[in-house]
């Protein structure tokens, strides 16, 4: 299909930048032309200005553009990408099919947005913002204006647009002492909504915007530091929110975070108005707290913890997790007059909707007056690397005689059992199923049970485990074939020791205690405790709290074969819910 090459030049309510100058190549092709969108006096758009008032196109914005003839839609939220700017003037580009004859009535929203359904275009607006002025989060509509097909270098369309949003710009004014050191992070609290999925009618600039699945916390992160300043000179961090309407007895609160301090200011609530910007004189000077700011880092259990409780010694602290880490990204423990527990034990836990799990760890040795960063990694639902498994050879060693039959289990690790199973302190286990002349018996290892999963709780589960393999096979060279074995995974809800297994020969996977949806083959020589080189995961359904994860091996059968060991070498077992 021939295209045609389009640029779009605007300025209207666009205050442009002289030092974007940037963009694609200038088009050559001849059966491309240019066509410049223009619009009127100057405004402001996405970087900002040095009077931290007005802003400038920067060279990553793109418009979404709908052109309309009538009866349908020829353009659909079109991206047009900047050109380049100079003075009051903006050129952006695109490629597009040509749109026919006749009048169209042109629509334009900033930025590309995510999602469009019908009139309506959504915008995600971060509760995590960046200090600088984000381009991202400056919704602007323009006013629908009519015009020719976009077709030559004749063709004009001029556009006004109309911001949407509100903006805050902080700062910190030379005339107070401030927190000694550059601001880091801002988290501001509303009293309403004020960031989420931001819609428009892209038809209409003056239709008021809506608000979905919204927060009342802002956080700013400051990474170069926001530090006092002068009027001739001043320095700005920014937040853009959606325009409220509050009640002036309502309260806006800023903590106000350094690398050592915080600080809490609150202001009267006011009207944030759209397109409206609102100075914020920070005058914070730190509040000399000790303050434990705990925020959750990895999270290997695969459910979001709804709660979090710290227990230490002289008691606990609980953090509902909506009110704090999933509204700020963190949890703040003052511990002003307790330094005695720098350096003490507690215990956190994890309550999420299936599960509740704990870890052990060490509090810092925090100083008195400053707040300390602690990040918390949610463990998993079962983790064993066999750290503190001792020695254990229970029917696992080669024999070139007789080793028949179902052998007892072995129980280790609180909870973890094991028939015809060896361990090495510190390092792994493995399970040792065997081949008789006329008889397979079967090898396994049961975790503990996944006790960390709530009474009644029935989910599924991610298991990964590292394994490798060896073998020792007797008797004459004609009867070793190089057997491999049969690994299957499943559960069981068999509590204690269990027993290796019968005969796999006679009564097969179904004479096994317990249930094994999947196994795998394998073949291979070379495995020990310390080389365990391959990696397995499978998803488990229908676990719950009494639930133990099984290997049960058994031997590939071939006749001619005599008597063999076969070693299945386990390490680095990890579950996690699976969502």
């Amino acid at each position: 299909m021939n295209k045609i090459f389009t640029l779009l030049a605007l300025i209207g309510l666009l205050f442009v930048s002289c030092d974007s100058f940037e963009g694609i190549d200038r088009p050559t092709s001849q059966d491309k032309v240019r066509v410049s969108i223009k619009s009127g006096s100057p405004s402001s758009r996405t970087s900002v200005a040095e009077n931290g008032l007005t802003t400038t196109w920067s060279n990553e914005d793109q418009i979404a553009v709908w052109a309309n003839n009538g009866t349908s839609n020829v353009l659909n939220a079109q991206p047009f990408k900047l050109y380049y700017s100079i003075g009051t003037f903006a050129e952006f580009t695109t490629d597009i099919a040509p749109m026919g004859d006749g009048n169209f009535t042109y629509y334009s929203v900033h930025p590309v947005p995510a999602s469009v359904s019908g009139t309506t275009a959504t915008f995600p607006i971060s509760k995590l913002q960046k200090g600088n002025f984000d381009g991202k989060n400056d919704i602007l509509v323009a006013y629908p204006t009519t015009g020719g097909a976009l077709e030559n270098e004749d063709s004009e369309v001029s556009l006004t647009y109309k911001h949407k949003m509100h903006t805050l710009r902080m700062f910190v004014p030379d005339d107070v002492e401030g927190m000694g050191e550059p601001i880091r992070r801002i988290d501001i609290t509303f009293p309403t909504q004020v960031v989420g999925n931001v819609s428009v009618d892209y038809t209409s600039a003056t239709t008021p915007a809506t608000l979905a699945n919204g927060s009342e916390v802002v956080s700013i992160e400051i990474p170069e530091g926001l530090s006092p300043s002068s009027d001739q000179a001043r320095k700005y961090a920014y937040a853009i929110v959606f325009p409220a309407t509050m009640n002036e007895s309502d309260q806006i609160t800023f903590t106000v975070r350094s690398d050592n301090y915080r600080s809490v200011q609150s202001f009267g609530a006011r009207t944030l108005s759209e397109g409206g910007s609102t100075p914020v004189r920070l005058t914070c000077s730190p509040d000399n707290r000790t303050i434990l700011r705990f925020a959750i880092g990895e999270n290997f259990l695969g459910e979001k913890p709804i709660k979090v409780t710290f227990t230490a010694a002289i008691g606990e602290a609980v953090a509902d997790c909506a009110t704090t880490f999933d509204k700020y990204g963190y949890y703040d423990l003052d511990v002003t007059d307790l330094e005695g527990l720098a350096g003490q034990p507690i215990t956190v836990t994890y309550e999420s909707e299936n599960a509740i799990v704990s870890q052990a760890l060490t509090l810092p040795n925090y100083a008195a007056g400053r707040v300390t960063d602690i990040t918390l990694t949610v463990p998993y639902l079962l983790y064993e690397d066999f750290s503190t498994v001792g020695d254990i050879s229970s029917n696992d060693g080669y024999t070139s005689g007789f080793s028949t039959g179902s052998k007892g289990g072995v129980s280790f690790l609180n909870g973890w059992s094991g028939g015809r199973i060896g361990a090495s302190a510190g390092t792994a286990i493995r399970i040792a199923c065997r081949r008789e002349t006329s008889a397979d018996y079967p090898a396994r290892v049961d975790t503990a049970p996944l006790s960390g999963l709530k009474a009644g709780a029935n989910v599924s589960v991610s298991w990964t485990f590292d394994y490798s393999m060896d073998r020792q096979e007797g008797g004459l060279a004609i009867s070793m074939p190089l057997l491999g074995q049969y690994v299957y995974l499943g559960s069981t809800t068999t509590q204690g020791a269990i027993e290796s297994g019968t005969n796999f020969y006679t009564s097969g996977i179904g004479g096994q205690d317990g249930s094994f949806p999947v196994n795998f083959y394998l073949n291979e020589v070379g495995g020990s405790y310390t080389t365990i080189s391959n990696t397995y995961n499978y998803v488990m359904a229908n676990c719950g709290s009494t639930t133990r994860l099984t290997w049960l091996t058994t031997n590939e059968h071939k006749a001619g074969a005599t008597n063999g060991t076969f070693w299945l070498y386990i390490d680095n077992v990890k579950v996690s819910i699976a969502k």
